[in-house]
Order: structure tokens, then sequence, then C-alpha cells
């Protein structure tokens, strides 16, 4: 698996970040206007994690982003009562 840039980073925080915080993921236009980029350069941010193993997207839709692997690789949960994130091996 290959890491994330700095700026992808940037982006998968934000995304976990806000799903925590709204239950929902962001659309690509609050990335862009958190990150300071427009919604092509998200989309680019997106398509380099989703070919990293980092996210999936299902389709086009504007909160189509399931984030599969925290920017440390450790795997994301989801569950009835949200999300969450350990190190591989915690117990």
């Amino acid at each position: 698996m290959t890491a994330p840039t700095d700026r992808q980073r940037d982006v998968l925080d934000f995304i976990l970040s806000h799903i925590v915080e709204h239950q929902r993921p962001p659309t690509w236009r609050e990335i862009g206007d958190h990150m300071g980029i427009t919604t092509n350069g998200v989309g680019d941010h997106l398509k380099a994690l989703r070919r990293k193993g980092y996210i999936e997207m299902d389709g086009p839709r504007a909160r189509a982003v399931r984030v599969l692997l925290t920017a440390q690789g450790w795997p994301v949960k989801y569950g009835s009562r949200g999300l969450w994130f350990e190190p591989p091996g915690a117990a």
C-alpha cells in the first residue's frame, strides 16, 4: 500500500472528522472549501486515495465517499453508532 501524500492525508483526515461530527461524509464542495481547492482538485485527491486503497466511492454522488483506512493504515469500521478505528492488533 502506498502512503498518502501530506495533502491527501489532510483530505482523508477532514473526511473522517466530518463523518464523526455530522454522521455523513462531506460533499466534494465541502472538502474543496475546507482545503481551499476546486472540486476538480478534490476529485484528483479522491481518485488517488481510491487507487491507494484508503477510500471507495459509490458513483458520482456528492456524498459517495466511504473511508476504508485511516492515513495511518488503520481499518475504519462502521456500525449503528457511527464509525471507529483502532490500530491493528489492539484489543
